[in-house]
């Protein structure tokens, strides 16, 4: 159950203290330091500081990736170097991701039937009900949230093992939902002394984090069903086209701000941005000032929602029952590492329950006039809950809708059925993916291109090496008396990032001519890699420069090759004409498969690099551009595509779908689960003895 407001504090939780009554033998153990997100640099400072006077030995710190670096910075700033000790937090995990997005849509769906029974014996308000057809993005949305909770305790129990930590130090927010998760730390890690501190966010209230989660909603009209239409002196060309994206998020920003470049002059254009966008900004950036004026483009961001407080007192009791529901479910799970996880999902439930819901049922009510007179939906990406309650409206008023892929794709259970009626494919490899992996019509897809893809590469098609280092003179000389050799590396764990360092570190080692190793660090690597890869160069006796101010694309174009495991750099230097080759000394299926879309050359070995670089000197190193299915990556003409096909009077909706049983799902995820379980055990001999032991543990 929720723990209560009044009960969040260093006298009442159990295992909660201050930092300076830690005792002299807790101070001697090996001790992981969890951070939750917070913006109190100082008082977090403050705590740190206290953390490493107390102990004896140094902390490893548990922080999640989006916000680690500005904590790392934040903390070296005030003069606490913690960069170098803090460990891995993985958002990818082939050992158990199959499992977790398996369990995480079983929750969710259980999640919806329990609230659809609840409406249906007399609990809530009757314009909270959700319809039917919103099964789907109420499950989707609801499986990544909940994924997004279990994710980091699954991720801490491994980072412990590694570290050989028996004590964790966990600096709480002071919340209902940081409380759940605190008591899911005990219950997983049975074996470590948890001790949670509050002083470092003391002046957050509970009730803080209840407001900001009811406080706005997303993407929708101003006012309900009174969004401006198109003045009679600029009627539609096209007809109205509603396309739902993310305006904040660099990905999803550079996907659909080129097609809706190319777009509002062919139609009217309504935007539907899930996040809180500087929109002034984004017009500014794409030049869309005249469209804006004249009516033929709406902008629709979060806003505050003054509706908000009107209805939550007669659902307070809904969203407790089903809170109560989903914890008795998850209880008696027969996986005793998820059983773990149900006061924390249920609590989070009860705290965010319903602004989730209310989201859902106000997107609905505000958008669903606007898709009944719109000709298109498009959505960019397509896993929102507002691209998903568009998709579904669509479906309703018989609207044809098409998704965008906005980023790479693979065979991996994180990966979902689009919702909607089309899906344009970037490359032959994801339209596989589609089909074949997530069951998707093959009818339906079209291969285009990537429109972020192209847009990124324009600047830089033509623009050679020297053009490039008069912005970077530290580089001044690169590639004179030598060719370069770009390696895009990536934040995949550092024992595997140094083993394809040192594969083709000792491939460049071994080949006829000189070469310079440019290594473009991700930004999300943490110093450790920089140092290991160091290391490794110095070890192979190769020219070196690890450099993170250029851009990827600009060490693309000063690169004579290009070499990664399974970055997207591979398909941009594909795009820009240079060689590509994929380092993978694990003997296993990459990712991405770059050589399987055949766009890269394999290389397993070190051997097999020096191979490669011969055929390079010799001018032998096959040209992959020949592929028709490739050209697409190559020829420009992206967006011409897009368009075309969104507006093509060819379209046709699919017919309603009714909601997926939860048998069918569940099988569904069984086959995911049953395919990522056998690459495991096929590859089992190469995994190293770390991993077999995370797996077992798991």
């Amino acid at each position: 159950m929720m723990t209560n407001m009044s009960e969040l504090s260093l006298d009442t939780a159990p295992g909660a203290r201050p930092i300076e009554d830690v005792s002299e033998e807790e101070a001697m153990r090996r001790t992981m330091v969890w951070i939750d997100p917070t913006r109190n640099f100082d008082g977090l400072f403050t705590a740190l500081q206290s953390i490493e006077n107390k102990l004896h030995h140094p902390p490893f710190y548990f922080i999640a990736s989006k916000v680690r670096s500005v904590i790392a910075t934040e903390m070296a700033e005030r003069g606490l170097e913690i960069a170098d000790r803090i460990v891995e937090y993985r958002t990818i995990n082939s050992d158990y991701d199959a499992t977790l997005y398996a369990k995480g849509m079983e929750f969710a769906i259980h999640t919806f039937e329990a609230l659809q029974s609840a409406y249906r014996d007399g609990y809530g308000t009757p314009l909270w009900k959700l319809a039917p057809e919103m099964q789907e993005p109420f499950s989707i949305g609801m499986m990544d949230r909940l994924v997004s909770q279990m994710r980091p305790l699954l991720e801490l129990r491994i980072a412990m093992g590694e570290v050989d930590a028996t004590q964790l130090i966990y600096l709480i927010r002071p919340s209902p939902y940081g409380y759940a998760i605190y008591r899911s730390a005990f219950a997983m890690l049975e074996d470590i002394d948890v001790i949670a501190n509050f002083q470092h966010n003391a002046e957050r209230a509970a009730v803080h984090h209840m407001k900001a989660s009811l406080d706005t909603v997303s993407a929708v009209p101003a006012k309900l069903h009174d969004l401006p239409i198109p003045r009679p002196d600029t009627p539609p060309k096209s007809g109205r086209v509603i396309i739902s994206t993310n305006l904040m998020d660099h990905q999803y920003r550079m996907t659909s701000a080129p097609v809706i470049v190319a777009l509002v002059d062919k139609a009217d254009m309504i935007v539907a941005d899930s996040r809180p966008t500087d929109t002034q900004a984004f017009v500014t950036q794409f030049s869309l000032e005249s469209a804006l004026a004249s009516g033929r483009l709406n902008l629709c961001s979060k806003h505050p929602d003054p509706t908000r407080h009107k209805t939550l007192g007669p659902n307070r009791e809904i969203i407790a029952l089903v809170a109560d529901s989903l914890e008795d479910h998850i209880s008696s799970d027969d996986n005793p590492t998820y059983r773990a996880f149900a006061h924390v999902l249920s609590d989070y439930l009860r705290v965010y329950g319903l602004a989730f819901i209310r989201s859902i049922v106000h997107l609905e009510q505000a958008w669903s006039p606007h898709v009944a007179k719109a000709k298109r939906v498009v959505v960019t990406p397509g896993r929102t809950i507002e691209s998903g309650v568009l998709t579904q409206l669509a479906r309703r008023h018989n609207v044809p809708s098409v998704e965008i892929q906005s980023g790479t794709l693979s065979r991996n259970p994180r990966y979902i059925r689009p919702q909607a009626d089309y899906v344009l494919s970037i490359e032959s490899l994801s339209e596989g993916v589609y089909r074949d992996y997530l069951g998707f019509p093959g009818e339906r897809i079209k291969t285009v291109g990537g429109p972020k893809l192209e847009y990124d590469i324009f600047p830089m098609r033509g623009v050679t090496r020297d053009e490039i280092l008069v912005d970077h003179p530290r580089l001044s000389g690169l590639g004179d008396d030598r060719a370069v050799v770009m390696l895009a590396s990536q934040p995949i764990g550092l024992d595997k990032a140094a083993a394809i360092f040192e594969m083709l570190a000792a491939g460049i080692a071994g080949a006829r001519q000189p070469y310079t190793l440019l290594c473009k660090p991700h930004p999300n690597e943490v110093p450790a890699y920089r140092s290991r890869y160091r290391e490794l160069a110095k070890a192979a006796g190769i020219d070196c420069i690890i450099d993170t101010e250029l851009n990827a694309l600009e060490a693309v174009s000063v690169s004579d090759i290009v070499t990664t495991y399974f970055s997207t750099v591979g398909l941009e230097a594909f795009a820009l004409g240079k060689p590509v080759l994929v380092i993978n000394p694990f003997g296993t299926r990459t990712p991405f498969d770059l050589n399987e879309l055949g766009v890269a050359h394999e290389t397993k070995t070190a051997e097999e690099v020096t191979e490669a670089l011969h055929a390079f000197e010799q001018g032998q190193l096959e040209d992959l551009d020949s592929a028709p299915s490739l050209l697409c990556l190559r020829d420009g003409l992206t967006l011409e595509r897009t368009t075309e096909f969104i507006l093509s009077p060819d379209r046709v909706p699919t017919r309603p779908l009714p909601p997926r049983a939860w048998t069918e799902v569940a099988w569904s995820w069984a086959n995911r689960l049953h395919y990522t379980t056998s690459r495991l055990v096929k590859h089992r001999l190469h995994h190293t003895k770390s991993r077999i032991v995370k797996y077992r543990r798991l």
